[in-house]
């Protein structure tokens, strides 16, 4: 029985691409092997540090 070197990074692959899918979009839609619909994730507003936070652990 001769093995394929690389069957198990197809699998792992087809995984890694479908929880970027779920990680990137909130909706979609597929038909066959097309999609149909794609609703991507907002991606949540940079946070600052305020001064005084930056301060409090700092060098006093």
């Amino acid at each position: 029985n001769k093995q394929c070197a690389a069957k198990e990074v197809v699998v792992d692959t087809a995984c890694m691409l479908i929880a970027e899918l779920f990680r990137r979009y909130d909706d979609f839609e597929v038909e066959g092997t097309a999609f149909t619909k794609l609703v991507k994730r907002q991606q949540p507003a940079p946070t600052t540090m305020s001064s005084a936070a930056a301060t409090a652990g700092g060098a006093k």
